[in-house]
């Protein structure tokens, strides 16, 4: 680990037990119910109908007709063993894209928008706020990815189940006059499709050195999710009032209202189809 100290979002977060599962309305716990119903439903059947096959198959086949049955099922649950890991973490995946979908649509709906930061300091605290700035750094990694800065990102690992390393800095989003929000990453999901390819190559690897993956986690792929300077997003989460140390007053550091997670819900951030700015591009 590099000397940049610890990030206050550093997690392998298992695909099955989904922090932001917290955020489902009713109807997305039964949709995502569903996923794993019908995941689970079709393998079974295809079981049968493989079963099925077989036997016809054997049937109507003389040379094969004698083959002990017992060994037709010891070798079908044979199969079952060594595909069941495969099917699980399909099933897993595809339940975590229907969490995404679900809370990108429903959570924002469900929050109170801030569209004048000024109000922020008047919101309460117990309801969900959502904003919609550009990402600035406070720390970036040491190690850049794909060539730039990098503030965090999510990448798919495997562990005892399929999870997504999230690693993150504190950060501030900027609006389009200048003015600031904090953003406090702690316990936060990153839910966003993946932007870069990070295979190949030295300082990629270097970088994946830097993350500390946990013992026995390994990465599913080379692509992640990242966050940089500039990034337009869109934060999901709850107001509370921090002392900020990157500011300063006449006897201590003034009070401010920043975007944080609320247990069990966690903050969210999803990235947003709208230009990129850099520092030179704020108002």
């Amino acid at each position: 680990m590099s000397n940049e100290g610890p990030r206050p979002l550093h997690r392998l977060t298992p695909l099955l037990d989904d922090p932001a599962a917290a955020w489902l309305s009713t109807a997305g716990r039964w949709r995502v119910g569903l996923t794993s119903v019908l995941g689970w439903g079709s393998f079974v059947v295809a079981l049968i109908l493989l079963k099925i096959a077989i036997s016809i198959f054997l049937h109507s086949n003389p040379v094969l007709f004698f083959v002990p049955r017992r060994a037709v099922y010891v070798a079908l649950g044979l199969l079952i063993v060594a595909i069941r890991p495969i099917v699980r973490r399909a099933i897993l995946r595809r339940r975590s894209v229907r969490i995404a979908a679900s809370i990108r649509d429903s959570a924002p709906a469900e929050a109170l928008t801030i569209d004048d930061w000024t109000e922020l300091e008047n919101a309460p605290e117990d309801q969900p706020i959502s904003v919609v700035g550009w990402a600035h750094a406070r720390l970036r990694f040491p190690h850049p990815v794909a060539g730039e800065p990098c503030i965090g990102l999510a990448l798919a690992c495997q562990q005892d189940y399929p999870g997504v390393l999230e690693t993150l800095h504190d950060f501030d989003l900027v609006d389009e006059t200048g003015r600031t929000i904090p953003i406090q990453v702690a316990d936060a999901r990153m839910l966003g499709e993946p932007t870069v390819d990070l295979g190949g190559g030295d300082s990629q690897h270097l970088l994946v050195a830097s993350l500390d993956l946990p013992a026995g986690a390994t990465l599913s792929g080379w692509h992640a999710f990242v966050l940089r300077d500039g990034d337009p997003l869109l934060i999901v989460g709850f107001k509370r009032s921090m002392v900020d140390p990157n500011e300063h007053g006449l006897r201590q550091a003034p009070v401010r209202a920043t975007v944080a997670s609320s247990p069990p819900r966690p903050l969210l951030i999803f990235p947003i189809a709208a230009e990129r700015r850099v520092s030179s591009g704020w108002g």
